[in-house]
């Protein structure tokens, strides 16, 4: 068997530069800017950011029978909760907003 016939096949059908279709990247530098660009947009789809959740702040804050309460209202949208019974650190974080929010799972 000849191995320099191999090789240059192999090149040539682009197995050895990790192409396996030759349809979609037909000369070699096509083929080496068509693995770059869907190297980028793979890296792109991967660390997209999810969309960021908007939440709703206290406007009161009280005890009802002994317990923690608060009310919150949302500036973008204008929904206003009744009293909410939460804790400190979820009343300074914040609630997501039903409207703002409806969209996302």
């Amino acid at each position: 068997m000849d191995t320099s016939r191999s090789i240059t096949s192999r090149a040539r059908t682009g197995i050895r530069n990790g192409c396996s279709s030759i349809a979609r990247c037909p000369g070699r530098s096509r083929r080496n800017q068509y693995h770059r660009e869907m190297s980028v947009a793979r890296t792109v789809e991967m660390f997209a950011k999810p969309p960021r959740i908007k939440r709703m702040h206290v406007i009161d804050a009280g005890t009802i029978e002994g317990k923690r309460a608060a009310r919150f209202h949302c500036e973008r949208c204008g929904t206003e909760t009744g009293w909410y019974q939460c804790g400190i650190t979820e009343a300074k974080r914040g609630l997501p907003c039903p409207e703002c929010n409806e969209g996302y799972a």
